[in-house]
Formats: structure tokens, C-alpha cells, sequence
């Protein structure tokens, strides 16, 4: 296997689970600033108009602190974009690859299903060699898509999406807490689209119940 990929999914993975941590961080900071919201509610000795005094101060602190987390996860969709653009941009026809096309040619539509999946899995990411295997799997007369669908992706493109939820934690945050769910859940697909294995997945680390249950209860009129 290509060591530049080796360790550019090293990369990537380290990335990914450092934005888990950061979102991990911006889950506790809103079911804190929902509990400090309830404790302010629950005042009596002071007027509405000074309750939403301390809960505006409130959500500006929490504001702040989630642009801190933000910048942390901006940083590593950066390194994430370094590695993944690298590997993209590979073009690595060695043995491993000469090998693949190959059993590819000699075998045809021969080739048995589970072994047309292991023979694409080392060079994900790779869009270079993803592509010159698609062409040998058509070549071959091998139906390409349940072996290739979703792989052979623009990376700029797919960091431009990432980078878009992760600005979603900013916006408003705690009024939407799926935002953190769904950065957390793209960033799992792109690891595991670029071939990377991870350590710890997104609900290893991250315990968005609380805050996620407490949206449902402020839906619901019960916050």
C-alpha cells in the first residue's frame, strides 16, 4: 500500500476525532447554558425583564465559547483538506495497483463479488487509481457502481459541505443541537469514503442526549 496514503488517512482520522472532542466540548457547553437557563427561570426574587438580562448574558457567553470550539474544528478540516487534496491527487501506478488491474483483466466478470470489493478497498481516496479501476471494471463488463458508488468523490467539494455544518455549531447555537450530529456524522462518511480506519467513532465520544433532549422538551412547550 502507497505510504503517502497510509499516512494521509493517519491524518485524516486524527482530524476527524479531534473535531469529535471539540463537539463533545459544544454538547456540554449548551446542556449547560440550558440548565443555567432553567435555574434563571426559576428565580423568583427577580423580574422577567432581569431573568432575560441573565440569560442573554448567558447565551453570549456560550456564544464565545462556541467559536472557540469552531476554530478548533476549522483548523482540523484544514488538515483534513491538506490530506485528503494530497491523496486525491496521487498517481501512484505500482505494484499494488498493476496488480489489481491485472486480476482484473484476467478474470473478467469471472472475478467473485466479495474479492471485486477487497480489490477497490486499499486505494480509497485515491481518485487516480479509483478511476483507472472503474475503467478496468467496465473494460471487464463488471457492473460498477455497488463496487465504486460514493468513492470517487471532489474533495473541495465535500470539505466546502464540512465546512458548512461545522459554521452551523455558530449559528444561534443551541437552538438546533442535530447541527453537531450531522457534522459529526459527515465527518465519519468522509473517513470512512478516504479509506481511514477510526479509532474511536463520533458516539464513542460524543453524549449529544441531553442537549438533543432538551430541544425535543423545548419543542415540545416543556422547556
Amino acid at each position: 500500500m502507497n505510504q503517502t496514503a497510509i499516512e494521509n488517512r493517519h491524518k485524516i482520522a486524527t482530524a476527524c476525532q479531534l473535531c469529535f472532542y471539540e463537539i463533545d466540548k459544544y454538547y456540554k457547553a449548551v446542556t449547560a447554558f440550558n440548565a443555567e437557563k432553567q435555574r434563571i427561570a426559576t428565580l423568583l426574587q427577580y423580574t422577567e425583564q432581569e431573568k432575560e438580562r441573565q440569560i442573554k448574558v448567558a447565551l453570549e457567553s456560550l456564544q464565545n465559547t462556541v467559536q472557540g470550539y469552531y476554530a478548533e474544528i476549522k483548523k482540523n478540516l484544514g488538515e483534513i483538506r491538506t490530506a485528503a487534496t494530497e491523496m486525491e491527487n496521487l498517481m501512484d501506478i505500482g505494484e499494488d495497483l498493476q496488480n489489481a488491474l491485472s486480476v482484473v483483466k484476467a478474470l473478467g466478470k469471472a472475478l467473485p463479488v466479495e474479492s471485486r470489493l477487497k480489490i477497490v478497498e486499499p486505494f480509497k481516496g485515491q481518485r487516480q487509481a479509483l478511476t483507472l479501476l472503474k475503467a478496468a471494471y467496465l473494460a471487464a463488463d463488471i457492473v460498477d457502481k455497488p463496487y465504486f458508488e460514493g468513492l470517487i468523490i471532489d474533495v473541495t467539494g465535500e470539505l466546502g459541505l464540512l465546512e458548512d455544518k461545522a459554521y452551523r455549531l455558530t449559528i444561534q447555537p443551541g437552538t438546533d443541537t442535530i447541527v453537531g450530529v450531522n457534522l459529526g456524522s459527515a465527518l465519519e462518511k468522509f473517513a470512512a469514503t478516504m479509506g481511514c480506519e477510526l479509532t474511536k467513532k463520533f458516539r464513542d465520544i460524543v453524549d449529544s442526549t441531553e442537549a438533543i433532549n432538551a430541544q425535543i422538551r423545548a419543542a415540545a412547550g416543556l422547556a
